[in-house]
C-alpha cells in the first residue's frame, strides 16, 4: 500500500512536470479550465470545496497557478489530489513518473 507521503511525493512530482510545460505553453491553463468546469457539473458535495479552490487559482495569476503545482505545503498537497490539468503531460512522460514511483513503492517493501 502506497503511503501518503509516497503519494504526495508523486503528486508533486507530477506538478513539477506540469510546471516546466506551463512555461512553455501558458495556454495549458485554459485547458485545465476546461476540465474543471467539466468536473464541477459531475462532482461529490465533498470534492466540491478543493475544485472551487482550484478554481479560483486558475483564474489568478499564473505565479499562483506554478505555486499551487509545486509548493510543499498541505494546502498545495491537498489541492494536486484534484489536479485540473490531467491529460497535459504526454503519456512517456507520465509513464516515467509512475515508474519511477512503483520503483520507489517497490523498495520499502
Amino acid at each position: 500500500m502506497k503511503s501518503h507521503a509516497t503519494i504526495d511525493a508523486r503528486s508533486l512530482a507530477f506538478g513539477r512536470a506540469i510546471e516546466a510545460r506551463l512555461r512553455d505553453d501558458p495556454t495549458l491553463v485554459q485547458r485545465a479550465r476546461s476540465t474543471l468546469a467539466r468536473w464541477l457539473t459531475i462532482c461529490s458535495p465533498q470534492a466540491r470545496s478543493a475544485l472551487l479552490e482550484w478554481n479560483t487559482t486558475l483564474n489568478g495569476p499564473i505565479a499562483g497557478v506554478v505555486d499551487l503545482l509545486t509548493d510543499t505545503s498541505e494546502r498545495a498537497a491537498r489541492l494536486r489530489q484534484s489536479n485540473p490539468f490531467a491529460g497535459v503531460l504526454p503519456q512517456r512522460e507520465r509513464a516515467a513518473i509512475l515508474r519511477e514511483f512503483a520503483a520507489y513503492d517497490e523498495a520499502s517493501t
